[in-house]
C-alpha cells in the first residue's frame, strides 16, 4: 500500500501533526502542530521572536538574530511539557443507513510529551554560527477504541525531529542576515478501526449482487471490526533565511523565512481482523509509500526596549493551503481512500513584554491569536481536530552574564468546533469538540562557555 499526502502547489502535523507548534502542530493543539522552541519564549507566547533576538532559539526562528547574542560559545538546552486536553460531544453520528451511530464520546483525546530542545552557538565580532536540535512539529492523539468516530481514526502520531546548523554576518552596526539549512526527520502512526460488514457489502454490490444476497453474504463479519495501523519515515530539508535591522539601539526589526520542506514517506500497513478479506486481495499487510510536505513560513517581528521593558509583537503567515487532501494509495487491491482536507493559509499574531524586576530577575507575559487552517465542519476529521485559539504565556528567570535559568508557561485556549465528516464506508460523525486546552511548562539553561 502507498500512503500518499497529496499536495497541489502541504500536521500537523499532528502531524501530527503532527505539529507551533505542530500534523500532527508529542502533541497536537487540538490536532494542529506543535511549535515551539525552548522554554524561555514560552513567557511571552514566543510573541516578536524573529525580533527579540535574546537566547540561542533564535537560530530557529531568525538566524541573522544569532549576532544579537553575547560573544562566545553558548550552549542551550531545554525541555518542555506538554499536556492536551479535548472532548468530543455527539450530535447524532449515524451509521451508513442513518441509523443511531454506537459508542461514545471518545474520552479526552489528548496526549502528554516532553520535548526537547538543544542549541550551541558561537559568536565573535560580526560573525556567529552554530547548531541546532529540535522537534518543530509534533503531535499525538487517542480517542477510546470504541468510539463513535472510530472508522475515521483512532490514534495517532506525528514527529518532526530537526538539525540545523546556522550562520549569520552582521554587515553593519544596523543590519544582520542569517541563514539555516535543516535536515528533518518524519515518523508517523496512524490507526483506524474497520467496519468489515459495509467494506465487504460495498463490494458484493459493486458485483452487481441484491442488497439481500450481499448482506447474506457478509453476515459472518457483521460483528466483527477490523483495524488497521500506519507506519511511515521520511527525511527532507528545509531552508530558513532572516534579516535584523536595528534603526536604533532601542529598535529591532525581524523577518524570517522558513521553505516548504517535502518528504517521500516509506512504511507499513498492518491489519488485524480482516482475514476474511485475504481471498479477495484487499486489507493485506503490505508497505506504504507517499509524499507530503511540511507548509513554508514567513514572520514579520519588532521588539523595543525602553529601560527594563521590552515589548515584542509579530505577525507569521503560514501557507497550509497546499494541504489538501490525505490520500491513502494501497499496494493491494484496497481503494484509495481520500479525506478532502482543503486547509486555508494562517496568521499568527502576539505580543509581549519583558520585565526586568532586577538586574537578574526578568518576568514575562504573552498573548497570541492563532489562527487555524481548517476551514468548515465538513474538514474538520478526527486525525486533525483543530480550531482557532488563544495563547497565554507566563515566564521569570535568573540571569547572570554567564549562565540563565528560565522557565515558562503557558496555556493554549481552543475554541470549540462542529464537525461533520463521513468515514470511507459511511459512517457520519456528527458533533462538537469542546473544551480543548494545552497547557506547557518549560524549563531552560543557557550557558556561555
Amino acid at each position: 500500500m502507498a500512503l500518499r499526502f497529496t499536495v497541489t502547489g502541504q500536521l500537523l502535523g499532528f502531524c501530527v501533526v503532527l505539529a507551533s507548534s505542530s500534523v500532527w502542530s508529542g502533541l497536537a493543539t487540538a490536532g494542529g502542530l506543535t511549535h515551539q522552541q525552548g522554554a524561555l519564549g514560552l513567557g511571552t507566547a514566543h510573541a516578536g521572536a524573529s525580533a527579540t533576538a535574546s537566547d540561542p532559539a533564535t537560530a530557529f526562528y531568525n538566524p541573522a538574530g544569532m549576532t544579537n547574542l553575547q560573544d562566545g560559545q553558548i550552549v542551550s538546552a531545554s525541555a518542555t511539557y506538554m499536556s492536551l486536553r479535548n472532548n468530543f460531544r455527539d450530535s447524532n453520528s449515524t451509521t451508513a443507513t442513518g441509523k443511531a451511530m454506537s459508542g461514545g464520546d471518545g474520552g479526552n483525546f489528548g496526549g502528554k510529551a516532553t520535548l526537547p530542545n538543544l542549541y550551541y552557538i558561537y559568536h565573535a565580532g560580526d560573525l556567529a554560527y552554530g547548531v541546532g536540535v529540535s522537534v518543530p512539529y509534533a503531535m499525538q492523539l487517542s480517542y477510546e477504541p470504541t468510539w463513535k468516530g472510530r472508522y475515521q481514526f483512532t490514534k495517532g502520531s506525528f514527529v518532526v525531529q530537526e538539525v540545523a546548523p546556522s550562520i549569520s554576518y552582521r554587515i553593519n552596526e544596523q543590519l544582520s542576515v542569517g541563514a539555516t539549512l535543516g535536515y528533518q526527520s518524519l515518523a508517523l502512526e496512524l490507526g483506524s478501526k474497520i467496519n468489515n460488514f459495509n467494506v465487504c457489502f460495498a463490494s458484493l454490490k459493486a458485483k452487481g449482487l441484491a442488497d439481500a444476497n450481499a448482506s447474506a453474504g457478509c453476515a459472518s463479519q457483521a460483528t466483527i471490526d477490523g483495524e488497521s495501523k500506519i507506519t511511515g519515515k521520511s527525511k527532507g530539508y528545509v531552508l530558513g533565511f532572516g534579516v535584523l535591522y536595528k534603526p536604533r539601539n532601542d529598535l529591532n526589526v525581524g523577518f524570517n523565512f522558513r521553505t516548504a520542506s517535502k518528504h517521500k514517506v516509506t512504511g507499513n500497513v498492518e491489519y488485524k481482523n480482516t482475514e476474511f478479506f485475504a481471498a479477495s486481495g484487499v486489507l493485506t499487510n503490505s508497505s506504504v509509500q507517499g509524499n507530503t510536505v511540511m507548509p513554508g513560513q514567513g514572520s514579520l517581528a519588532v521588539a523595543h526596549n525602553h529601560d527594563n521593558l521590552t515589548l515584542s509583537a509579530d505577525v507569521t503567515y503560514t501557507a497550509w493551503s497546499s494541504f489538501k487532501e490525505l490520500a491513502y494509495d494501497f499496494g493491494d487491491n484496497t481503494p484509495t481512500k481520500v479525506t478532502e482536507l482543503n486547509w486555508r493559509n494562517t496568521i499568527r499574531a502576539g505580543v509581549g513584554a519583558a520585565y526586568k524586576v532586577t538586574a537578574q530577575v526578568p518576568v514575562r507575559f504573552g498573548f497570541a491569536f492563532d489562527q487555524s487552517p481548517t476551514p468548515d465542519a465538513e474538514h474538520r476529521v478526527p486525525s486533525l481536530p483543530d480550531a482557532d485559539r488563544k495563547v497565554i504565556g507566563l515566564g521569570t528567570g535568573y540571569e547572570t552574564e554567564k549562565y540563565k535559568i528560565n522557565l515558562g508557561f503557558s496555556d493554549v485556549l481552543v475554541n470549540n468546533a462542529p464537525t461533520v465528516t463521513k468515514a470511507a464506508t459511511g459512517e457520519k460523525l456528527n458533533g462538537e469538540y469542546r473544551n480543548g486546552n494545552l497547557w506547557s511548562v518549560g524549563l531552560q539553561f543557557d550557558y556561555v562557555l
